[in-house]
This record gives structure tokens, C-alpha cells and sequence, in this order.
């Protein structure tokens, strides 16, 4: 039903409507119903079809770059708040961070990622894509080991593993 076919039965319908709420009140909707109500009140929204089996390369590229985007961003973010030095109250620390490089160049990648994140789910299922985009906490750890040289466990190995098991079972349905 098109917009302008829901208007005009609103313009049918609410004469019986204010008819009845000066009778008596409002216990009915007279000739409408409940869902008609609401199509007047709500935009209308576009269809979302299931574009998963039918993807191309380009928005598993496009996701790819999205978490290279995210792991430069977190990395930048670590690497201006450390250049904040410590001793600082949180004000202070946010203050000083905040116009540091490192920072402006985490801020410029974070706005990378939102047009890119869009492209992506105009290309990809979100039931899909934002499962996968877990992959970027398998990069953000790999890449605070040797660029930052932080330490990472057995414990982080084994959590790495189970993100990477889960995205392969979460591709293997998407096969499908």
C-alpha cells in the first residue's frame, strides 16, 4: 500500500473516528483497524531482502578494510592515551590525549569506518557481517603484541581460537 493510498482511507476513516470519541469516547476505531492505525503513523520502510548467497567479493573486501580501520584505530587510541603519561587525573589524561597524533589519526580512522561499515551491510546479511567483524578483536590482539609488545597468554590464544572457530562455523552456515 503506498502512502498516499494509506492517507486517503485515513482521510475516510477519521470523520467515523471523531464521530465516536464526541459520542462517547474512544473504544473502537471505528471502520479502521489497529495495523491501518499505525501504517498512518509509522514511515514506511524499505524492503530488506536476504542478499547473503548472492554476495560478490566486494563486501568481504569491504569488511576486511573495515577491520584493518578498527585495528589501526585501537591502536592509535593506546598508543595517544600512553602518550598522555600517567600521573594524570582522567580529565587531565582525556585532555591531553585527546589533540595527541596518534589520537587524530584514531579519530580519522573510526570516520573511515562508517561509511565502509554501511557499504558493508548494504552487501552482506548483518546476521553475517557483524559476527565476523569479531575477527577484528583477533587483529587488535595480534597487533597490540607486536607493535605495542604486549603480552598475550595461553588464555588469549585460546579465547583467539574460539573467535576463529566460531567465525568459521558462522561461514560454513552461510554456505548454505
Amino acid at each position: 500500500m503506498t502512502r498516499s493510498d494509506r492517507e486517503s482511507k485515513a482521510a475516510v476513516g477519521r470523520p467515523a473516528l471523531a464521530l465516536e470519541s464526541q459520542a462517547g469516547g474512544l473504544t473502537a476505531l471505528g471502520e479502521r483497524d489497529a495495523e491501518a492505525e499505525l501504517a498512518d503513523i509509522l514511515p514506511e520502510l524499505p524492503e530488506v531482502t536476504s542478499r547473503a548467497k548472492t554476495v560478490s567479493w566486494t563486501g568481504w573486501m569491504l569488511l576486511g578494510c573495515w577491520i584493518l580501520l578498527e585495528t589501526a584505530a585501537q591502536i592509535g587510541f593506546k598508543l595517544g592515551a600512553s602518550a598522555a603519561g600517567t600521573g594524570l587525573s582522567e580529565l587531565e589524561t582525556i585532555g591531553a590525549a585527546a589533540g595527541n597524533g596518534w589520537s587524530i589519526f584514531a579519530y580519522v580512522c573510526t570516520g573511515l569506518e562508517f561509511p565502509i561499515w554501511l557499504a558493508v551491510l548494504a552487501r552482506l546479511d548483518l546476521s553475517l557481517a557483524f559476527p565476523l567483524s569479531s575477527l577484528s578483536q583477533v587483529t587488535i590482539l595480534v597487533a597490540s603484541t607486536y607493535v605495542l609488545g604486549e603480552h598475550a597468554g595461553w588464555m588469549h590464544v585460546l579465547g583467539i581460537g574460539s573467535i576463529l572457530v566460531g567465525t568459521l562455523l558462522i561461514l560454513g552456515e552461510a554456505d548454505k
